[in-house]
């Protein structure tokens, strides 16, 4: 019963702490934003200073879907920081899933929060 407790635990942990293992990050103002529509879905698409395009991302922008579950969390904290000239710290996956030539946001955390 030990050694399976044990193992759930290093398991949950390796999970816990692969989180981000797939995602990048970013730093910079939020640049410009612009709410969309694109295959039926909401869509907010943004832009920070200094972000690249690459791969599939031929825009350097972001993008994150209506249908995410945080979809409205994300929409406000991107009009915030804008309308504030904040510095964000945006983690996204390197693929564009959510609307095309964007990486999909993953995360977004504003001035000093650790993302």
């Amino acid at each position: 019963m030990k050694k399976i407790t044990i193992l759930i635990l290093l398991l949950t942990f390796s999970f816990s702490s692969n989180t981000f293992a797939f995602t990048e990050l970013q730093t910079g103002k939020i640049t410009g934003y612009s709410p969309y529509h694109w295959q039926g879905n909401q869509v907010i698409i943004f832009r920070i200073e200094n972000n690249a395009s690459s791969a599939c991302n031929t825009t350097g922008r972001f993008a994150i879907s209506g249908t995410h579950v945080n979809y409205e969390g994300f929409v406000a904290t991107i009009l915030a920081a804008y309308h504030s000239k904040e510095t964000v710290t945006v983690r996204y996956n390197a693929n564009c899933n959510m609307f095309p030539n964007s990486y999909d946001l993953y995360a977004l955390c504003v001035g000093t929060m650790v993302c």
